[in-house]
């Protein structure tokens, strides 16, 4: 069985063909690829600017209310010991008084909790 001298070169015609159409294609596909990309970049580009701009924003604004928190714990100790002195000094001045009100505070403190 041997083939036709016209059928070889037709066959290696359609394949070189083929491969030149499927080459065609690969060069397009890449090349569209590379369009896509150089388009996306300028946008990929700001979004990632703008994320940085918003990081260090929410850092700047994360460091001034832990130095607000540490500065308001500060004053908070401060009153608290405040108070306390006061507390004492009241207690040293007046300590029937001072009796009388931890007994009524007590008492008051029982009956809202039964």
């Amino acid at each position: 069985m041997e083939e036709s001298k016209g059928t070889k070169p037709a066959d290696e015609s359609l394949g070189t063909s083929a491969n030149r159409a499927v080459d065609e294609v690969t060069v397009r596909a890449h090349e569209r690829v590379n369009q896509l990309l150089d388009t996306a970049r300028p946008a990929v580009d700001r979004i990632a600017s703008n994320a940085h701009v918003a990081i260090e924003t929410v850092s700047g604004v994360a460091a001034t209310a832990v130095d607000t928190l540490g500065t308001k714990g500060e004053q908070l100790t401060n009153a608290q010991a405040k108070l306390m002195e006061a507390v004492r000094e009241y207690t040293r001045q007046q300590p029937i008084a001072a009796l009388a009100m931890a007994v009524t505070a007590g008492w008051i403190l029982g009956r809202l909790t039964r």
